[in-house]
């Protein structure tokens, strides 16, 4: 094909690229559920769940997720542990005031560094879990939860309720070991607007959930570690979080952890029923992302994967710039716009106004973020990237 048959004069390989990533998206939003809230009252959870939030400098959220954990329905026995991490701002004490007493939630103090070779937030959920689900061991639900996340009153019931569909549909599969539950994610400036979809897009447009849980691995494993369930047992075999303590993106690691071992660990959408506002500006939002994005992809062919796919998406964009009347590269540019609205109607059913802004805008957007990826993974191999103060990588 020469080039000047082609959209608006892009490789081949660009077509299709952003074709076989639409056709995910459309098979993803299909086929990959979420939690919902209960028509009629469900049986409560009997045994037992521990909810644990580990927090460092969350002033401005903890009492809101400390009061959303503490109005949870359909739980017999729960149990609400708080870490506050070493915080500056009276996290703790805003932890406290917000349990007003309630005999089911503690608040542990741990201000020290972690040590060689953890996470900061690896070593706090290990604090949190050592003792309480191991010493002696104790069987029902561990339920991580970020403290930026907000709940309805049914979340851990129906993220519990669908776990346990998702076994009953594995008949002779493997048991369900790990739900991640994808929130709702809130945006409000402008840079959020642009960037905050972007993580459910890669992964609602790259992987085909359904077909890849079938043969678990862990080259495919997802997470998001706002919120995590897993049985306590699970935890336990899989080493808890001494497992993964010194991965910046230890979600992700579980996830993997949990597949090794046999066991499927599966992502679905917390739609109304979880949701988050992680960044409040471009600054947070940037610095959240450098956190983990050379983790992730710091190796070369997942580097490489990175920058091919950014130049598939924006492509498009840049074409029907430089040729408006090429038919061709609209068709493709649609196509992007698509991929990015698919994944964000997943995850947010409700579709606004700067939602399909922010999808006419997808190009740059993509662009934006490979050059975080870029900048990531070249702090992460200098040793400089700090994260709330703490250094990582290196």
């Amino acid at each position: 094909m020469s080039a000047s048959a082609r959209p608006g004069g892009l490789p081949a390989w660009v077509a299709v690229t952003v074709l076989a990533q639409l056709s995910i998206a459309a098979v993803n939003r299909l086929t990959v559920g979420g939690l919902s809230a209960p028509a009629v009252p469900r049986p409560e959870v009997a045994d037992p769940v521990t909810a644990c939030v580990p927090a460092r400098d969350e002033a401005d959220h903890i009492a809101d997720v400390v009061g959303d954990l503490r109005a949870q329905r359909g739980l017999s026995a729960l149990r609400i542990v708080v870490l506050d991490d070493g915080s500056a701002d009276g996290t703790g004490d805003l932890a406290r005031a917000a349990a007003d007493g309630d005999p089911r939630v503690e608040v542990l103090d741990g201000g020290d560094d972690p040590p060689p070779g953890w996470t900061g937030k690896a070593w706090a959920i290990e604090r949190m879990t050592r003792g309480h689900l191991t010493d002696p061991p104790a069987e029902g639900w561990l339920c991580l939860v970020d403290a930026d996340v907000r709940l309805r009153p049914d979340a851990i019931a129906s993220a519990v309720a669908l776990l346990q569909d998702e076994d009953r549909r594995r008949p002779g599969g493997r048991s369900v070991g790990l739900l991640s539950l994808w929130p709702r994610q809130e945006v409000g400036s402008p840079a959020e607007t642009l960037l905050q979809p972007l993580p459910c897009w890669s992964w609602f447009t790259t992987v085909p959930i359904r077909l890849s849980e079938r043969r678990p691995s862990a080259a495919t494993a997802l997470a998001n570690g706002q919120f995590l369930l897993m049985p306590t047992r699970v935890h336990r075999l899989v080493g808890g979080h001494r497992s993964v303590a010194g991965s910046p993106a230890d979600d992700l690691a579980l996830a993997r952890r949990v597949r090794d071992v046999g066991l499927a660990a599966i992502i679905r959408l917390g739609r109304d029923e979880v949701s988050c506002r992680m960044y409040t500006d471009g600054r947070s939002l940037a610095g959240g992302y450098l956190r983990w994005l050379g983790t992730e992809f710091g190796r070369p062919g997942a580097l490489a994967a990175v920058v091919a796919t950014g130049v598939a998406q924006a492509a498009p964009t840049v074409a029907v710039i430089r040729r408006p009347r090429d038919a061709r590269a609209w068709l493709l540019y649609a196509a992007t716009v698509a991929t990015r609205l698919l994944a964000r109607s997943a995850e947010s059913p409700r579709l606004t106004v700067a939602d399909v802004g922010s999808a006419v805008a997808h190009g740059p957007a993509v662009t934006a973020a490979v050059g975080l990826v870029v900048e990531s993974v070249r702090r992460t191999r200098s040793g400089t990237l700090r994260w709330k103060g703490r250094r990582l990588g290196g």
